[in-house]
């Protein structure tokens, strides 16, 4: 079987991207033929090679070892094209988390770019990061002390996970002056219920049952 180079390269862009739209915007075409490569790659292969994570797209466990057996080969084709291509601006993709963007990345970006002006900096939500990250990109983001990663971790600050509260709900709230005391309280939870799962089992508790509040970030509280 023949599989044209053309899409399999339009595939691998995607998967680096995590994003129809931003493969479409490197590539210079339109997100409906983007889609049409990826579907006429699918089927030429006879399964599926991508599937919806909510607003995100994400790759297939398939689709990511294909992404896999792709990136090494393509990467080389693009670096090698790149480098001999005069006056290239080189360019680095950050994926980051807003809330260590705004007090402890962005005082340095300007630094960064006095010392590296040859460099495009691209900054971008960490939510959107690609399952691949090539070369020239970075995600910046929290992980668990057992966290383990195909790539290269830097350990950049320690977190703890402790309640707050508005002081109108603590006004109107029952007496809260112990972790049991929490466990009546209209808990608000980020993304999922395992920050409060983990504080809780601290001191031998279980979140309790029912109708629970889910932000998709923190930053929507």
């Amino acid at each position: 079987m023949s599989l044209p180079y053309t899409s399999l390269h339009t595939f691998h862009l995607v998967v680096r991207f995590g994003s129809l739209k931003q493969t479409a915007d490197y590539l210079s075409l339109t997100e409906s033929a983007v889609s049409h490569q990826i579907k006429r790659l699918e089927s030429q292969l006879g399964y599926a090679l991508f599937y919806k994570n909510g607003r995100q797209l994400k790759a297939t466990p398939r689709g990511l070892t294909l992404a896999e057996q792709l990136a090494q080969p393509f990467d080389h084709i693009d670096h090698t094209l790149l480098n001999e291509t005069p006056n290239h601006q080189q360019r680095l993709t950050l994926y980051c988390l807003p809330s260590l963007l705004e007090p402890w990345l962005l005082p340095l970006i300007l630094a960064f770019k006095e010392t590296h002006p040859e460099l495009d900096l691209i900054i971008r939500y960490h939510s959107s990061a690609p399952e691949y990250l090539d070369e020239n990109s970075l995600r910046i983001s929290s992980f668990l002390s057992n966290h383990t990663s195909q790539y290269r971790v830097v350990p950049l600050f320690t977190g703890k996970t402790i309640p707050v509260c508005s002081p109108l709900y603590l006004s109107h709230a029952n007496p809260m002056g112990n972790p049991t005391s929490l466990l009546e309280a209209n808990l608000l939870h980020d993304h999922s219920e395992h920050s409060w799962q983990t504080w809780f089992s601290q001191f031998s508790l279980a979140l309790p049952a029912g109708q629970k509040l889910i932000y998709e970030d923190f930053h929507l509280l």
